[in-house]
Order: C-alpha cells, then structure tokens, then sequence
C-alpha cells in the first residue's frame, strides 16, 4: 500500500510504548479564553480594474470570527471514534472537532469534515457511524442547542452536512445502526439512550441512565442483527431491547452469542492480555459476524503494553474462547476507539496519540498508520537567546518520567538561520549552543525558604499546588477533579499585580499564573489542549515558553493582569463545590452541593460563550442576580464578583511537522515557516451549525500573511499588535487581522466547483473531459487557474476579460491507469484558492499489437558559474561549473532505462552564464520538451536581492546595481516554471550561495515561492537560503550534485514499495538526498527538499544494476 506523509499515511514500526502519560481531557469552558472584543466589520468596497469589492454576501455568510488552527493532515489528539465503511473502501475517524475521511486502497485523505466550532468543547466530533447501505455517514458532536447535535453526509456528497437531527439535549457520545439499518440508536453524554427510525430521521423512544450520578456511556452497540443493544457505562455492560429500550437480563430471551458474550464478560470468563484485571472500556461487536474485539493496557516488565484483541464469538454450548484469537500491539498509548469489519478482515484502532492503526484482524499484521504531522513535545527551553529553542520530542523512560522532567531536550529550531538541527550539533560550533542539558534553564522549585510540591486531599480525588515557607504550607492552589499539575516554576522577575507568581501547567492543558500570596490564578493562557510538559521565561523575562503533547511550543507574554468579575464560590459542572467564608454567596446561605440555575439570566453554557465571544465584561466588585437550586426548591440572591483572572493569546504559536517542517504564527495570522509548512495551518469559519465550515490554509494569503519581519520583532520583545503596526507602517502596507471576518472576505480567493467529471468516476478511455467553473466571491477579478492531473501542471489558463468574476474551464485531459488525482487553484491578485479536487479511475490500456510504448525523455538544463566578470561583492565559487558537469554526467546515466528513453541537456557554464545565455536556456528547455517528459534544472551560482528586497539569480556579468539587465530575478524564473513549460514533471537542483543581505530575517525565503502547490515542483535545495556563511564542500563536487550522485548509487535509497523496484520515487530521493547532505555538510547545512504531496509517489530516477 502506498504511503504518503502528506496525506496522513505513514506505514512505521512504532517505537514500543515506555510509559503511560496523564489522560488528556477537554479543556473545561470556564479556562476558555474569550475573543477580543472588536468593533463591528466596516464592509470595504473598493475598486480594482473598474470592479466593485463588494464582500457583504460573504461577511453575511461568516457565523462568527475566523479561528487559526492547526491542520496536521491527520489528528494530533485523541481519537473518539473509527468506523470502516460496509464496502470496505473508506476509513472514517473523528476527533477534536474533525472527521477525516481516507481511502483505504490508496491511503489518501479524501475528505475532512469541519463543522461548527468554538474553543470550548462546542463542535467536538464525539461519534460517527456509516449507514448499512453505505449511503450515509452519522456524526455526534458536542452541541446542547435545540436545532440537533447529530450531522447527517451523503457519501455521495461530504462537502456539505445533509441534514441536522434534533432531539438530544447534551454532547452526543456513541451512534450505531442495526444491520438492516431499520434503527439508529444513539447516547448522550447525560447518559441517555435514544433509537430512531432512520427512515423518517425520528427519534422515537429516549431512556435515562441507570446512575445519574455516573452517567457515562462508554460503548453502545447492535451486537449481532437481533433487536438488541449492547452498551458499556460505569456500572459495566448492560443490554436494551430495540425499540422499547427495555434493560434486559439474563431472564430475558437473548440472542445465543449475546448472551454467551455477557456471560464471559460478567463472569470474567475472560483471560485479557498481559494479566490486565480491569474489563476493557473500549470494544466493538460483530457477534453475527463471529467476532468482536475489545482494547486496553496492561503492565508487563515495568513497562506500559497497550493493546487489541480480536475473540471468536460463540454460544452457550461451544468452549469458552478465553484467549484472543488475534492481539494487536504496535500502539504507543492508550486505545480510546476500536471498529472491527469481518467482511473485509479488517480492525481500525484509534489512540490517545491521535493515530489510527489498520490491520488484519486474523493475523494482527499491521497494514497501514494513519497519523497527522508532528510529534508531542515533552522538553522545550531557550538556548542560549530568544530566536534559539532546545526541545524534545522524545519522553524519559517511566523510570525518569516525573513532573517538570518529562524528556530531554535534543534538538534545537533556530530562528536566526530559519533551521532545526541536533543540539550536538552545536558543539561542534554554533555560536552560543551547547549539548547538554545542564546548560539549560529549568523549572524553579525551590527558592530561598520557599518550595513548591503536590498534594492529594485525603478522600477527595482533587490535588493541589502548595507553597511552603520554612517548611510550613502558605498557600495551596486547587485543581478541579481529573487535573493534574505536570509542571510549575517559581518566577524570579517580578510580575505587576503578582504578590509572588508561580507559573503552573497541568494534564489537560491549563497553563497559567497562581499568584501563591493568594488561592487563585491571577491569569489563563488558552491554546494547549493537553499535558503541558515544560516552562521556561526568557532571558528577558518579559515572555515564557512552554510545551505541549499536543504538539505545539507556544510563547506567552509576562505582564500585568486585567482582573475580571469572578464567581465568589468555586464549581464543577455547575454544581457549588466549596463557598468562601464572609463571600456574598456564604451570606446569601449558598452550600456545597447547590447547583446553579442562571447567572445575570444566562445558563453557565451561555456565560462560557460570553467568554468567547468576548463580551465577558464583568468586573470585580460587580453585583449580579444569581438563580439557585437545592433539593429540587430554586432561590435567588445577589452575588457580589470577586477578582477574577484574566485570559491570554500565546504572542508566538510553533508546530513542528515531518521533515522537519516548521511553522511560527500570530494569532493574527502573521507567520514564518520552512517550505511546505504553510499548508499546517489555516483559518476555520463557522458558516452556521448546519452548514460545514469554510477553511482557508495560510499558504492562500502568503502576499499578506508571509511576515519573517513581524515575527522576529515579536521574538525580540515587541508585542504582537505594535511589532505589526511598525512594520507594516515602515512597508506602507495597511494592518490585517484574518479574525476579523470582513479581512478575510475582503481577500477571498476564487472558488472552483467542478461540473465533470464526477468524483470517483471510472473511466473507459486514456482521458477524461474537465468541466468547471472559476468564480469570485468578493468582486476581485480572477487572475488564472492551474490544472493540474496528479500533481503534473497540465496548464495555466487566464480569462479573456482582466475583469472577468467567473472563468469557465473545459479541457481534456489524458490519464494514467488506475487512480488519477484532477485539481484545479484559481488565484487573484491577493489570494489563491484552495486546491479544489476530484478523483476518478482511468481502466488499463492495451499496448498495440507490434508496438512498443515509448518513454518519456528526460531535459536538462545545468547552469554553473564559478567566475564572476567584475562583481567584487561575489566571491569566485570553485566548484559551481564543475558541479554543473557533473550533474549533467548523473543525469545521463538515466538514459534508456525504465522511466527514459533519451537524456538531453544544455550546460552552461561561466562566461556562456549570461542573463541572455540563462533565459536562452529556458526558452531550450521550453521548446525542447513535450508533454510527459521529465525537466531537471540545476543551478549553483549567488543570490541576491536588491533595494525593494527581490531576490536575483547572480550571472557571469552581473552588477548589483543594475540587477534587471544583468540578473535574472527570481519572479522571473519562477514564471518561466510555472506558467510556460509544456505538461512535464518539474525537478529543481538548487546550490545558491546567497548574500548577507539576501538572508536577512527581514527578507522573505523565495524557497516558499517555489512550495506554492500550483507550481507543482519536486526541489532540493542545498541550504535554506537563510545562511550566510556556508561550510566548505569536502571533495571536489559540491553538496547538491555530489548529493544526487549519491543517491543514486545507494540502493537502500528503494524503500517502497516492500520489495525494492529500482525506481526511486520523489519522497524516497528527497528522504535519501537530505541524508547525504547533512552527511557530507558534518550536519553544519541547512539543505531543503520538497515534493507536492500528490508528487510524491511519482517516479523520478532508477537506480543502476546491481553487480
């Protein structure tokens, strides 16, 4: 099966699992940080080529303000649920508030379902569930309005949600179908169990939990295809009969393999692996089918073993099968969704870590993972200064495993070189680093006669974060059951409005300032989601660092808190748990157990969106009417605010993917990245709760949002909102802020919508009509579109009109066999859409009797300048016209081989390396291939960029001070490549030595130019544009052609498929080139390499015969 990083599919040998991390839970609404308030949208109209900018339409669209979020190409949290569709074709998984959608087959992401959201837990997607008749997916998700928390999609149709079906009031937290698909059953998180009639979507019998109290259902199914529910919660298994949800017992008439399956489990007829001793919460049935399964974790020699196991159902009067039949154990943490497809021999485990394993139910042999991009993150400090972060992604072995020491950090993202690299590196001489761990700014705990620790409350199961002066307790801060502090820091500056702070995280990603003079945070930082396991103020001491298992490094400010009218009695779920003495409420008679009512008329729900939508304007000293209740009998009273904390953005978010692809944002939206890392990120709109969601990557608003100068302010102490004003005032340039609905609208890219074909279509012939349709939503003409046929750019259309607001396209397009990717990306002048796709499968063609297929040629344009004609700022470059050769002479050895039929190339070299040599040999490389060759051009030369910052390719003639007559800019390269080359597969070798002042922070890295997915190139370049001062090449050829040459004489370079093809696909020669470079470079290099994700799997090199 074909693996694609990019697509969510990763095939690994995971690592065996060396501890059990604290439980992640959702962060509680009250800790949930309020929006700005901003004044209401001023709707622009302005004009752009005699066109009206009108973005009312869309504005009026919007249901609430843009929100940043991270978009990993899979899940990097806990997975709710799984489901395999009845035909066996798609895999469906639902976490946070997404469900992703793959193809098993293939392994490609096909579909993410977004919907409404909010930072509290509104919109968690909870549960899902495919229709018998594989028509229909359900979605349960956290939601308590009237209009219905169950999302219905036609399978047909994913990108809008079908209908809404009401009739829960609390968080949906199972859904299943009977085998007939007569019934949908469904729970809540109330702990009531509803069935529907799925012909009329009716809801037509709901019952309560049998434990109000602990009303938690764990697993609810239709075990076998009788009228039978089978569900797991507190108090253990239980059945239903359907439709009457009549609890049954072993009096009643059961189902032989029902009865026989609740026999074992009630009995503990069961032998669970590794001698685990408590009953799996996890499980699915298919007792018709003959099995089922069922998840969880064991110790086995100090060690935490998480795992799978598939039984054999039976009956009454066949042996107890006490043993599963198959055990799965490849997961990392804990197991939190199982759904097993005996059609198909198929079981899809999710777990905490947010991957999905797809294996053989009879075997246990693993067939694919599905994960996002990226690794938790258990160590992260300050190396040495601001721009320079140490981190782990590592964790200690349980042995080690302790609060504020999680893991070691190991590797380190500098921000001055715009690089990562192993922090052992540094040794071997980066200025300022080191590669120990003691060199590193830890968590204070103990100062002076004062020390921090963790406390349990005998017979409470709350823990707390006290503060110790000579030995004594002073203070005690109060988690609220399930929080469990994981790290904490003394602050040594002193802090505005803190008597003594204390920064302190915890298990579900709380992170804020305990003021320990007193019992209450003074602040809230909101954006972790889970363990948040490291803390570190800068050097400064104006901001602090932490890290999270949910990915993400986040930089806050340190400065004064704003108090905010606080509730004078502490709760949980709005239940009273304890009432200060001579408070308001302690006057008023409130006691521990009453529950509250209203608060100012609003439902605590209502408060928390309040919060969020940044109208929580209470202050302290605030009198508010408060609504009670105690056994059963409501009372009202006055309450009196006290001081409350305040919220916090992070100033800087970081997400570290694969390969080392990095991206820095603002909650504004202003950000700096590695190539490729643009598409982690992006802006969620709410479009109303029956409608899905609108979503934009950053990579779409690059013109606007792209700004290494803003955040390298930010990293030197400047607010966010001041570090954009000056910058943007220096450029001339107006301020954005992509929360604001009317900024997003206002620079809306063009929307495509496809006519033909139809997704998934299959296809007869060797090509296919494409049919669609461009249009402009804000009245911003359309620029172009790029079609592209699986990630080759097949053509770069314009629209006749410069003012044209809708652009048809109708073309044909040739095919491979089998699955063939179609997509389009529209653009206008400040954004590009989307990649608007669909998919369809093209049948084998026959070859003709007597005739040969013919392959395609490989052309290559090689330029090298190693003498400059009078250009005293560039140095000679020894080896640039040498590699140049040598690079040429690689090529060649592809010739009439599998993928090449001939291997044409035009090199030039020194002095034949003019501007007018250069793009003579563009116009070669244009007129000398056809449609299915392959384009390779490398390049070692200077870069440089002028006085408005744009970037050059330096020639044998060039002057700095005339760089348009004497170089080639870099806008004008990148065109050439994107828009006037035939339908070709598209490789670039860059070894550029750039200026000082090409690599300043301030300039933009024209490598993101390049990873813009309508240029469709697979590059490598040899450093990442961003250093000035590059090592030596060892030998006599440098990195980037000594490192293809490399590449192809290793045959471990062939890792996919299984059994080794000798073809080298561009992830393989991109994972295999980076190697060699950092190799030779003694990891001093920087080297970039990046293939579109629908170009990775595409052929590009054969290695030779082996002797």
């Amino acid at each position: 099966m074909p693996g694609s990083a990019e697509s969510g599919l990763v095939v690994v040998d995971p690592e065996p699992a060396e501890l059990e991390p604290a439980e992640p839970e959702p962060l509680e609404p009250e800790l949930a940080e309020p929006e700005p308030v901003r004044p209401a949208p001023v709707l622009p109209r302005l004009e752009f080529v005699s066109t009206q900018v009108d973005v009312t339409e869309l504005v009026a669209e919007f249901d609430g303000d843009p929100e940043l979020v991270i978009d990993s190409g899979g899940f990097i949290s806990e997975i709710a649920d799984v489901a395999i569709s009845p035909d066996g074709k798609l895999l469906a998984a639902a976490g946070a508030k997404e469900v992703r959608i793959w193809e098993i087959h293939s392994g490609s992401l096909i579909h993410c379902l977004r919907g409404d959201r909010a930072r509290t837990s509104y919109g968690d997607c909870n549960a899902l569930a495919f229709s018998p008749d594989n028509e229909f997916l359900v979605v349960g998700v956290s939601d308590y309005a009237a209009h219905g928390n169950i999302r219905v999609y036609r399978t047909d149709g994913f990108d809008e949600i079908n209908a809404l079906l009401p009739g829960h009031t609390a968080p949906i937290s199972k859904l299943c179908y009977s085998r007939n698909g007569s019934w949908m059953a469904s729970a809540d998180s109330d702990g009531n169990v509803a069935i529907w009639d799925w012909a009329t979507r009716q809801m037509i019998k709901k019952i309560g939990p049998r434990d109000p109290q602990q009303p938690i259902v764990d697993e609810l199914h239709f075990p076998g295809d009788e009228p039978v529910l089978a569900g797991v919660d507190f108090q253990g298994p239980f059945l239903l009969s359907v439709p009457e949800l009549k609890r049954l017992s072993g009096q009643d008439q059961l189902p032989p393999r029902t009865l026989a399956w609740i026999y074992d489990v009630l009995t503990r007829q069961l032998e669970y692996p590794f001698s685990s001793t408590d009953d799996p919460r996890n499980l699915d049935l298919k007792l018709d089918a003959g099995k089922w399964t069922a998840a969880g974790i064991a110790e086995q020699d100090g060690r935490n073993r998480f795992w799978v196991g598939v039984w054999d159902a039976r009956t009454m009067e066949q042996p107890v099968q006490s043993q599963p039949r198959t055990l799965y154990t490849r997961h990392r943490w804990s197991v939190t969704a199982i759904a097993i497809a005996p059609d198909h021999n198929l079981v899809a485990s999710g777990d905490k870590f947010g991957e999905i394993h797809l294996w053989d139910a009879s075997t246990g042999q693993q067939q694919a993972v599905f994960r996002g991009q990226g690794n938790p993150f258990y160590e992260a400090a300050y190396d040495g200064g601001p721009a320079r972060i140490a981190f782990g992604t590592r964790p200690h072995p349980p042995s080690k495993w302790q609060r504020n020491d999680y893991g070691e950090a190991t590797r380190v993202i500098d921000l001055t070189v715009r690089a990562i690299y192993d922090r052992t590196a540094s040794a071997a001489g980066r200025d300022g680093g080191s590669d120990s761990q003691a060199d590193l700014p830890t968590e204070i705990v103990s100062r002076g006669a004062s020390r921090l620790r963790v406390m349990g409350t005998p017979g409470q199961a709350n823990l707390r974060l006290e503060k110790l002066d000579g030995g004594e307790t002073a203070k005690a801060y109060q988690f609220t059951t399930g929080r469990n502090p994981t790290a904490f820091s003394f602050v040594e500056h002193p802090l505005p409005g803190n008597g003594d702070p204390v920064l302190v995280g915890d298990n579900i990603g709380l992170f804020a300032i305990w003021d320990s003079t007193r019992e209450e945070l003074s602040r809230a930082y909101i954006g972790h989601d889970s363990l948040v396991s490291s803390i570190c103020p800068s050097p400064s001491g104006n901001l602090v660092l932490s890290s999270s298992t949910d990915r993400t490094m986040r930089i806050w400010p340190l400065e004064e808190a704003t108090p905010t009218g606080r509730f004078d009695f502490q709760f949980e779920n709005s239940v009273v748990t304890k009432v200060p003495p001579e408070s308001s409420s302690a006057m008023a008679g409130v006691q521990v157990g009453d529950k509250i009512l209203d608060i100012d008329g609003l439902s605590i729900t209502d408060m928390h969106r309040k919060m969020l939508s940044g109208e929580f304007d209470y202050r302290p000293g605030q009198s508010v009417p408060v609504t009670m209740s105690r056994d059963g009998a409501s009372y009202s009273f006055n309450m009196t605010l006290t001081e409350g904390y305040d919220f916090s953005d992070p100033v800087l978010n970081i997400f570290i993917g694969d390969d080392d692809r990095w991206i820095i944002w603002t909650p504004a939206g202003y950000y700096d990245a590695s190539p490729g890392a643009e598409q982690l990120i992006g802006w969620h709109v709410n479009r109303g709760p029956d409608k899905a969601a609108a979503f934009y990557k950053v990579q779409q608003f690059r013109d606007q949002l792209y700004r290494p100068d803003i955040i390298n302010a930010i990293l030197a102490g400047t607010p966010p909102e001041k570090a954009a004003r000056e910058a943007n005032a220096a450029r001339g340039e107006t301020d954005v802020d992509f929360r604001s609905p009317s900024d997003l609208a206002l620079n809306h890219p063009p929307e495509v919508e496809f006519t033909a074909p139809e997704l998934g279509d299959e296809v007869a012939s060797p090509a296919v009509r494409l049919v669609a349709t461009v249009r402009s939503r804000n009245g911003l003409p359309i620029s172009e579109a790029t079609v592209l046929v699986n990630g080759v750019s097949q053509a770069v259309l314009k629209p006749t009109d410069p003012a044209a607001q809708e652009m048809q396209i109708d073309m044909p397009v040739a095919l491979a066999s089998g699955r063939n990717d179609l997509e389009i990306i529209a653009s206008n002048e400040r954004a590009t859409s989307f990649a608007q796709s669909v998919y369809v499968y093209a049948a084998p063609q026959p070859e003709a009797q007597g005739t040969a297929s013919k392959s395609a040629n490989l052309n290559v344009l090689a330029v090298g300048i190693s003498e400059y004609q009078a250009t005293p700022q560039f140095a000679n470059l020894p080896l640039a016209a040498s590699d140049a050769q040598a690079f040429v002479a690689t090529a060649k050895t592809q010739a009439g081989g599998k993928l090449y039929n001939e291997v044409r190339s035009h090199v030039l070299t020194d002095d034949q390396a003019t501007r007018t040599g250069i793009l003579d040999g563009l116009q070669w490389l244009i007129d000398q291939t056809e449609v299915g060759d392959t384009v390779a051009i490398y390049i070692s030369a200077h870069g440089f960029v002028d006085s408005t910052d744009n970037f050059y390719l330096g020639t044998h003639e060039v002057a700095v001070d005339r760089p348009r007559s004497t170089a080639v800019s870099w806008r004008e390269f990148t065109k050439t490549i994107h828009a006037d080359l035939p339908s070709c597969q598209r490789l670039l070798f860059l070894d550029l030595h750039p200026t000082r002042a090409a690599v300043s922070p301030q300039i933009r890295n024209p490598l993101l130019d390049l990873a813009a997915p309508e240029m469709a190139t697979i590059f490598f370049s040899s450093n990442s544009l961003q250093q000035a001062d590059l090592p030596d090449p060892v030998g006599n050829v440098g990195f980037s052609a000594a490192g293809i040459a490399q590449v192809l004489a290793n045959p471990n370079a062939d890792v996919q498929p299984d059994q080794p093809d000798s073809l080298l696909n561009a992830e393989e020669v991109s994972q295999a080139w980076l190697d060699a470079v950092r190799e030779m470079a003694r990891q001093q290099f920087y080297p970039v390499a990046f293939a579109p994700a629908k170009s990775k799997q595409q052929k590009v090199f054969e290695l030779p015969p082996t002797q």
